[in-house]
């Protein structure tokens, strides 16, 4: 892997800018597409933010009170000056990230689920603060694609003494940024998976909403992807987003989470079975996923009705045409190297696996 002092032309700017507060030493490792900023430097020359989201919680990560505890011994092992934010249900962590970086953080650790960490990436936005990750939430979708670790310990390892990466995001028409989105069957089952069900039954309950969903028609939608002519299909949902580390896409050539495209899926559920699957070569089943996959930078999305749409889990309301736009390498995070192997890759059906084995008592 060669070696340097300077990110490339893009991100050199951003880092050398402000390489006395948030890279005061740094190396940085190009591999491939990916570039990654070794930081080196002494834990306390920073000042961390942790926005902390204690309504989102998966059945087996314990209590609010009891992973604040946690959190808040892990960074004291570390001997770093903390701020402290507490989000809200009406505000998942944008209020919180602002006036993180108004006090003059450097670093912003996101403590929830996945509404946290995209309420705190979209203030983040073009800032030379990276963005951490302690999965708290049910699905925790953005930190598995980022294989952030999910011990607390490790989370806090990683933010602190880990790899510096720049990725990409999505904007859809509202002006609001995400890792992933969609429109359809997939955030009806995200509206109907409460949060009363997620925390009693964590993964297992987008499953049990997606049941009263099954019956659900096929919608037409009308999609373009770039300047390729518009398509017409039949489907459930349209599914937008990096999905490189947790849905399997044989008809993609390798994708990555900061190449500036995004993939496109038009998501067919017959039986749902098909889509949670992937990678359980225990179950043998002979059809392939049903979903077909593009990849692009921008996409409109056309319903013959409104349809509801989500953005990281988040279910933001019901529309008939919507447009989705990449933002290149616009977020740095805190992630591990991809080419080490510390962290297992995980998966949907491995999460929802996890939760149906904690929920049988023979098990």
């Amino acid at each position: 892997m060669p070696e340097s002092h300077c990110p490339d032309s893009v991100a050199c700017s951003t880092v050398s800018t402000h390489c006395s507060s948030v890279f005061p030493s740094h190396t940085v490792l190009h591999w491939g597409t990916i570039t990654l900023v070794k930081c080196n430097a002494p834990v306390g020359a920073r000042l961390v933010a942790v926005v902390h989201n204690p309504v989102s919680g998966a059945p087996d990560r314990g209590g609010s009170d009891a992973r604040r505890v946690a959190l808040e011994t892990a960074l004291a092992a570390h001997d770093v000056p903390v701020l402290w934010f507490e989000a809200a249900r009406s505000d998942t962590g944008t209020i919180a990230t602002h006036k993180a970086l108004a006090a003059g953080a450097d670093l912003v650790i996101a403590a929830g689920g996945d509404g946290t960490v995209a309420s705190c990436a979209n203030v983040l936005i073009g800032q030379s603060v990276p963005l951490a990750i302690v999965p708290t939430g049910t699905g925790n979708i953005v930190a598995t694609s980022l294989r952030s670790p999910v011990v607390v310990e490790d989370a806090v390892e990683n933010a602190l003494h880990g790899d510096r990466r720049r990725v990409d995001l999505g904007v859809v028409d509202s002006g609001r940024a995400f890792f992933a989105g969609s429109i359809g069957f997939s955030a009806a089952v995200m509206r109907d998976a409460t949060a009363t069900l997620k925390g009693r039954i964590g993964m297992f309950a987008y499953a049990a909403s997606a049941l009263k969903h099954l019956r659900d028609p096929l919608a037409t939608f009308t999609i373009q992807v770039d300047d390729e002519p518009p398509m017409i299909r039949r489907a459930h949902a349209i599914l937008i987003g990096n999905f490189g580390e947790i849905m399997t896409k044989p008809r993609l050539a390798r994708t990555a989470l900061d190449d500036g495209i995004v993939e496109v899926g038009v998501l067919r559920v017959k039986p749902l079975l098909d889509w949670i699957r992937q990678d359980r070569p225990i179950l043998r089943l002979r059809r392939p996923p049903p979903l077909d996959w593009f990849q692009a930078t921008t996409i409109t999305v056309c319903g013959d009705q409104p349809y509801p749409w989500e953005c990281d889990g988040d279910y933001v309301g019901i529309s008939a045409r919507l447009e989705f736009q990449v933002l290149p390498r616009s977020l740095w995070v805190c992630a591990p190297d991809p080419t080490a192997a510390s962290e297992p890759k995980r998966s949907l059906s491995g999460l929802v696996s996890r939760d149906v084995a904690r929920l049988l008592p023979w098990t």
